[in-house]
């Protein structure tokens, strides 16, 4: 699944608003050139009085340069467009490769190496979704050991971003991962007794001897070293215990705090009989026989039958409840993607059916929402809205742990 918005998202908080208009640009155009991301980029933006035009390209312009340097977009081949086929009536395809503030502020020094005009970019989306999966992890393991190691999500999230500028380089120093710091946290580890790189091997080696979960694995010891060691990120173990809570969250809010014990319980021992399950997580037998029998409607929870003899008495019968865990995340991943859709064709229903009167009125140069109680029903259409988008962005996150990760 494309995610567009969560993409746009990450950009905006990492950079600033325009940088994410330009991201948003390049992901509708798919690729194009420099001078004509600008151009529509600045279309795309809010209107501005004509003296401050300039301004606003220097700083498209400059979103553009902060992108290259971060390597959140790419250089592709040069498109090459067929004369017999251009549009001479479109005067946007005309002005896009004529603006002249555009290739003014281009053949400056610090934009001419960088943001030649005819070269053609397109979004590097894969560093996104990298450093989406780091943002992620490291938000996970400052929840579990941020309050015995300062800066531990900091720390994974800088491991991680630089395995994603250096593909295919799992193992790394204190020294190569130091530049990926925030700046805070930089200038905290430098105050302290021995300096970045001490303090830093430090904490890496205390984020070794955390086992539930596994964060980092320390290839070659510190002590000693003349790096400070050489250590890994445990991905995979992250992943994991990443799409365990998640998966164990969606239980727990579908089917409540018992269910949610169960289907633990099983995936902890295996194959399990009710009364000894019920014993386990400690539930009553008959409202454990309940909840099984409904997860395994829902086809969460798989039932094996045993016969004991040959004849087949369901009395003599020995009745197995298990969860096999791949089964389990494709049956949660399903739902969520049809939660996600039932969002979609709600907010498209509320656009073109519910709200399409309020829009259309809202967009004129002229508010003909003058009654106060036409205002606060817009305002209050406008609302709902926006928690359909908040619920879309946190399915899609959801999602991205399932699928993508």
């Amino acid at each position: 699944m494309i995610r567009y918005p969560k993409w746009i998202e990450y950009v905006k908080k990492v950079m600033d608003e325009t940088a994410a208009k330009l991201v948003e640009t390049l992901l509708l155009e798919g690729k194009t050139s420099t001078v004509d991301a600008i151009f529509q980029t600045v279309e795309n933006l809010s209107e501005v009085p004509k003296s401050d035009r300039y301004t606003q390209r220097q700083a498209v312009v400059e979103s553009l340069h902060r992108l290259v340097e971060g390597n959140f977009v790419e250089k592709v081949a040069p498109i090459f467009i067929n004369e017999d086929e251009t549009d001479d009536k479109d005067p946007t395809k005309q002005q896009c490769f004529e603006d002249p503030a555009i290739v003014s502020i281009l053949s400056n020094a610090p934009y001419k190496t960088t943001l030649p005009r005819h070269t053609v970019w397109r979004l590097n989306w894969k560093l996104i979704q990298s450093s989406l999966k780091s943002f992620c992890l490291g938000r996970l393991v400052a929840e579990r050991y941020g309050h015995r190691v300062v800066s531990a999500g900091s720390i994974v999230t800088a491991a991680l971003k630089f395995q994603s500028y250096h593909s295919g380089e799992g193992i790394f120093s204190a020294n190569d991962i130091s530049n990926f710091l925030p700046k805070p946290v930089q200038q905290a580890l430098e105050k302290k007794p021995g300096g970045l790189l001490v303090n830093l091997s430090q904490s890496l080696v205390n984020l070794s001897h955390f086992d539930y979960p596994p964060v980092v694995d320390e290839i070659e010891e510190a002590h000693g070293h003349p790096q400070g060691g050489k250590f890994s990120i445990s991905t995979t173990k992250l992943v994991k215990h990443l799409r365990d809570r998640t998966i164990h969250q969606f239980v727990f809010n579908a089917y409540g705090d018992l269910a949610a014990r169960i289907v633990s319980v099983l995936r902890v021992k295996g194959s399990c009989e009710a009364e000894p399950l019920a014993e386990a997580a400690m539930v009553p037998a008959k409202d454990t026989r309940e909840i099984l029998h409904r997860m395994y409607r829902d086809n969460l929870v798989q039932l094996l039958n045993l016969q004991q003899g040959k004849q087949h008495n369901p009395a003599s019968m020995i009745y197995l409840w298990s969860v096999n865990h791949l089964h389990l995340l494709r049956v949660v991943r399903d739902k969520v993607c049809t939660a996600m859709l039932n969002l979609r064709l709600r907010r498209q229903h509320e656009s073109e059916y519910v709200g399409k009167a309020w829009m259309e009125r809202a967009s004129q140069e002229e508010d003909e929402n003058e009654n106060k109680e036409d205002k606060e029903q817009y305002n209050k259409f406008c609302q709902g809205l926006e928690r359909l988008d908040f619920a879309m962005m946190q399915l899609d996150e959801t999602l991205m742990v399932l699928m993508d990760f």
